[in-house]
């Protein structure tokens, strides 16, 4: 759906990879480990961070510390990489950087 925009040309890898998995289950083409691109690796992070601290309309936000010790599970799993999720959660525990408002970061972004 991107691939036509030039503008976004530098960034579909980190679209199209932000689904791998880091023991190569995940899609579309089962890259493993650090043939992801790292910033697929983040993106992944950050979006699933976003999805869990969100209502849903089949469940509500979890706490910000219940997502990061979901994305810890994960990454223990083998599924995300670990140096990104610690960073991550450094950055969430020292910084406070990513406040709850009831929306997605990317709404709060645009509000």
């Amino acid at each position: 759906m991107c691939a036509p925009l030039k503008s976004l040309r530098r960034v579909l890898p980190v679209i199209r990879h932000h689904h791998e998995r880091m023991d190569g289950s995940g899609y579309p083409d089962g890259l493993r480990g650090e043939t992801i691109p790292l910033q697929a690796r983040i993106l992944q992070v950050v979006d699933i961070y976003d999805a869990l601290t969100t209502d849903r309309p089949y469940r509500g936000a979890l706490p910000p510390e219940d997502a990061l010790e979901i994305l810890f599970t994960e990454a223990g799993n083998g599924w995300l990489d670990a140096s990104v999720v610690w960073k991550f959660s450094q950055m969430c525990r020292h910084a406070e950087c990513f406040p709850l408002r009831g929306r997605t970061m990317l709404a709060s972004y645009y509000a």
